[in-house]
């Protein structure tokens, strides 16, 4: 997923995220906070980061809380309203300013 569309529906859905670190992917994952971000790309790293996460139940819990609402603040409909309004906005200012 080169554009991180499952990222945020996993984070919407209060799912943890475990992903490659990547350039679109870095700017929606909050590392330790709404899931992990694996360095380096080994499928060896990257299993023991997911086998550890699901071993630790209160990072889970944090993690599915703090995707959630993260998801929500960013990505939400409202955030989604306001961002698509903030561009109308501009293009009326620019037509009449």
């Amino acid at each position: 997923e080169t554009y991180g569309r499952v990222i945020v529906e996993a984070m919407s859905a209060g799912l943890p995220v475990v992903a490659l670190a990547g350039p679109s992917i870095v700017d929606l994952l909050q590392d330790g906070i709404t899931g992990r971000l694996v360095f380096p790309r080994s499928p060896r790293v990257f299993a023991a980061v997911v086998v550890k996460l699901l071993g630790d139940s209160r990072k889970l819990s944090l993690f599915r809380a703090h995707a959630k609402a993260e998801a929500q603040a960013k990505y939400g409909s409202v955030a989604s309203w306001n961002q698509l309004f903030g561009v109308y906005k501009m293009v009326a200012e620019i037509h009449h300013g």
